[in-house]
């Protein structure tokens, strides 16, 4: 599920597009999916793969962040 979108850092040239993250948490009951590209299904876009980066665990539930600049 997204939770959070935040920008992060500056355009890397003018008229460029800002820099932002992605914040999902997932159960982790299951274990941790590794650092990698997986299928995200929402409800308006459709499925997209996304390179997820685990960022934590905490009762079972696990942070992942993308980030695209």
């Amino acid at each position: 599920m997204l939770i959070d979108v935040e920008s992060v850092g500056k355009p890397y040239k003018e008229g460029a597009r800002q820099p932002f993250s992605l914040m999902f948490v997932a159960d982790a009951t299951d274990g941790v999916l590794r650092q990698g590209v997986y299928p995200v299904e929402h409800a308006t876009l459709g499925k997209k793969d996304i390179f997820l980066i685990p960022r934590g665990v905490e009762k079972n539930q696990c942070l992942y962040e993308a980030v695209y600049n």
